[in-house]
């Protein structure tokens, strides 16, 4: 993927998504803003990136942020919570 030079940094996940895969929209959940939500199936072991946060593997600290993602061995599905 090439990165727009020209992107405001607030507007940088838009911009650079993959509209035909993953598409912006306002969460169900209340007070979570935006989120990213599949728009077709996603092949087993696909790569988003560049990640732009913390790496760790505390479910504490995910639950108290509420903004995570979680992968699990038991299926093939990456889970946004």
């Amino acid at each position: 993927v090439i990165y727009p030079s020209l992107v405001d940094v607030n507007s940088y996940a838009l911009a650079t998504v993959p509209l035909d895969t993953i598409y912006i929209a306002n969460s169900s959940l209340p007070n979570a803003g935006l989120g990213a939500f599949a728009a077709r199936s996603i092949a087993r072991l696909s790569y988003f990136g560049p990640y732009g946060g913390f790496k760790h593997n505390n479910y504490i600290i995910a639950n108290a942020n509420g903004y995570a993602w979680t992968s699990t061995k038991s299926c093939s599905t990456r889970v946004l919570w």
